[in-house]
């Protein structure tokens, strides 16, 4: 399997320049303590010498302490700074580390689905979903190729169509890329039934769900995976010369108006019950005769093709009523959902019924409305992830600019794990050994000698470490250009 290759849009600019004022700082410390040290042996033996002169280059001595003191503060400053930087730079490859991982399982159950197609097919393809993912600026590799697998799978492996469904749903969860599965897949369930296969028949599939969406009381378009495999169900049991969209479109008003008046605001009941009255309904009046086993007719065909035509058979014969609600004459009486029971008998028993009466009124209304796929399309057009609130969170959030080969996404990770050992190896001083064990110790036994309190001198980070165990540490900074050398 190949790798997936991104461009990387992005530089650790943030981490190079914090780094770069910390070398700079670390050097003139490094200078200024050198001339402490010759400065601090000059005091001890001028201590020898008289006292005077002991306390005139101890005073001077007291200067650079406080100098080096403030370049200490400054250092400590450009450490919490590049520690900073640091931080963003260890956690966004983790996450690249961990979105590869999503990318593998994904590309896995994309592989299930995709039959026993040549390698270099596989690959074309994996990398067909990624550039979706990018021209659509839907954002998520991982979620797309998930959704891939999906569809594939629904669609029985029309690679075509699976493409030109995904080209189409992606940018509506721009913000949502997870959902994008699930979406995608009961899209893709509509189309296979509805024979659909270029771009355009797709958007009018999904135009005719989002129709129907509007004129029942559904909340969010997370709903769409109960509305669309309700209308798909109908064309089963529709053997009328329509087209699959004035089907769907039937079947979208009887979906509206029971998901109203039940107040089925995920169409999750709604469902069920619309495709178990649309089989069940064919059962009673099918189109032709129905025959068993020994070619003995057990159901005299009716003539009737449609669902709406059905319905409206029941709503004009009460002894038609009895039967598909309590049986008789073979036919065995119909179930629903509980909830739904009392709507769906007064739709086919009061065509006066509220129900009855929103059924007909959204017969005209429910329509493959193209513009309805556009405007979802152009309101998630600026739609970003939470994250793209900051900068910082920015960093994190945009995966797709982030994906990098799986190879370059280990080098740099393994890179980040060295720099955290680093971190802890020299912890809790301030990341730098900028004075050897005897300098520091120099300085320490210097201030004692001339009674200057080292905490008010700046030196409580020196005084406060374990010397030892810190001049025996790696150099943080040579571990930096280990690093910039990678």
């Amino acid at each position: 399997m190949g790798n997936i290759n991104m461009q990387m849009t992005s530089d650790d600019k943030g981490l190079d320049k914090a780094y770069a004022k910390l070398e700079k700082n670390n050097a003139k410390l490094e200078a200024d303590l050198a001339k402490l040290k010759e400065q601090s042996e000059k005091a001890t033996k001028a201590q020898q010498e008289g006292l005077d002169k002991s306390n005139a280059i101890a005073s001077k001595f007291q200067l650079g302490l406080q100098a080096i003191s403030a370049g200490w503060q400054i250092a400590q400053a450009a450490v919490a700074q590049y520690n900073t930087e640091l931080q963003k730079s260890i956690q966004l490859d983790e996450q690249i580390k961990a979105k590869q991982l999503t990318v593998g399982q994904a590309t896995a159950n994309l592989a299930i689905n995709f039959g026993k197609a040549p390698l270099e097919e596989f690959d074309a393809y994996t990398q067909r979903l990624i550039k979706i993912s990018s021209d659509t600026k839907f954002g998520d590799a991982a979620a797309m190729i998930q959704a891939g697998a999906n569809v594939l799978s629904g669609t029985s492996g029309n690679r075509e169509l699976t493409a030109n469904i995904l080209q189409l749903a992606a940018p509506a969860f721009r913000a949502n890329p997870a959902d994008l599965p699930v979406f995608a897949s009961s899209l893709a369930t509509v189309t296979s039934q509805s024979g659909s296969s270029t771009l355009e028949d797709v958007r009018k599939d999904m135009a005719i769900v989002l129709s129907t969406m509007s004129q029942a009381r559904i909340e969010n378009l997370g709903a769409f995976a109960n509305v669309a495999p309700a209308l798909g169900s109908v064309l089963q049991n529709d053997t009328s010369n329509r087209t699959a969209i004035e089907k769907m479109a039937e079947a979208g008003a009887v979906f509206a108006a029971i998901g109203n008046v039940l107040g089925d605001t995920q169409g999750a009941v709604t469902k069920t019950s619309e495709i178990q009255l649309s089989s069940q309904l064919a059962k009673l009046l099918p189109e032709n005769d129905i025959v068993d086993f020994n070619g003995k007719v057990v159901r005299k065909g009716t003539g009737l093709q449609t669902l709406d035509q059905r319905i409206t058979a029941l709503q004009n014969d009460q002894q038609l009523q009895r039967q598909f609600f309590m049986g008789g004459d073979g036919f065995t009486p119909a179930s629903f959902e509980e909830q739904s029971k009392a709507s769906i008998y007064a739709l086919l028993t009061d065509p006066s019924s509220t129900v009855a009466r929103k059924y007909r009124d959204a017969k005209g209304t429910i329509q493959p409305d193209l513009s309805l796929v556009q405007n979802l399309d152009e309101r998630m057009a600026n739609a970003r992830f939470l994250g793209f609130l900051t900068e910082e969170k920015g960093l994190a959030s945009r995966q797709e600019d982030y994906y990098l080969t799986n190879t370059e996404a280990s080098r740099r990770s393994l890179i980040r794990d060295e720099v955290q050992e680093a971190i802890t190896a020299g912890a809790p001083n301030p990341l730098f050994d900028f004075a050897d064990r005897i300098v520091a110790r120099t300085v320490f036994d210097v201030l004692m000698a001339i009674g200057v309190d080292p905490a008010s001198a700046g030196q409580t980070a020196l005084s406060s470490i374990d010397l030892g165990a810190q001049s025996e540490s790696p150099f943080f900074y040579a571990r930096l250009r280990f690093i910039d050398r990678c």
